[in-house]
Parts: C-alpha cells; structure tokens; sequence
C-alpha cells in the first residue's frame, strides 16, 4: 500500500516508472518535479505453483500537472488490475484485465502476451491488447 511502480506484461496495458535525475521544470507552473509515474494505491501478488496472480488499484500519476495541483488534477484516473501469468518450462502466457474510471470514461481493457526461451540466445515475445467495452 502506497506509492509503488508497476509493469503489467511489458507495459502495453499499463507501465509505472522512474527516470532518475529526470528533472522538468515547467514554465507555465513556474515549478521543477522530477519525471516519474508513481500509482498510489495497493498492490498485491502470489505465487501458487506455476500461477502467479498480480492485483491492483490506484491513481496513476499524470506528470502533466506540478506537485503544487489539486489531486484530482494530478491523478484523475482510478484503475484496478488483475494479471494471471503461468509458466511451463521457459514459455509464460499471461492474462491481464484493466478497468479505467475517470469523470470522462468506465472502460475495460484486456491483454494477453506468450513469451519465451527456445533457445538459450533466442527468445520472443508477443502480446495483443483490445478495449472490451465501457464509455
């Protein structure tokens, strides 16, 4: 629980990251931050075997806006996440599902990405997103 940084897949549904020493200064805000996209919230995951589920909610942060706005301003979406990844030999297949509430939208997304080893300096990956319904 609080501020953490999440990676779904490799980021086609939802990605949260740090640039170290990023700096922005904005002049229309006459403000510096630092370049980052935290999600506020709770994160929880488990190991069962050769499953491991990955939960979310939170408010992504839109580094559009300075640390001097309103909270509304700087993280107006609220998003919960489920992603089931299983694992056999050194192939995953992962399933992720992503509802995203703001004042403008209620949508739900889906992915799904299979990955792998088949030789050990040949890997790959692939991955399909789709919007699945909401306004």
């Amino acid at each position: 629980m609080g501020n953490f940084y999440k990676t779904l897949g490799r980021g086609l549904l939802l990605r949260s990251y740090e640039v170290q020493g990023g700096l922005l200064e904005d002049q229309g805000f006459r403000t510096k931050h630092y370049f980052y996209r935290d999600i506020l919230g709770a994160s929880a995951s488990i190991k069962l075997g050769k499953v491991n589920l990955t939960g979310l909610w939170g408010h992504p942060l839109s580094n559009v806006y300075p640390p001097n706005q309103p909270f509304e301003n700087k993280r107006s979406d609220e998003i919960a996440a489920l992603n089931v990844e299983y694992r056999l030999f050194k192939q995953k297949l992962a399933l992720t599902g992503l509802n995203v509430k703001n004042k403008f939208e209620n949508s739900n997304y889906g992915a799904i990405n299979i990955s792998g080893r088949i030789l050990p300096s040949l890997s790959y990956f692939t991955a399909y997103a789709q919007f699945l319904g909401g306004f």
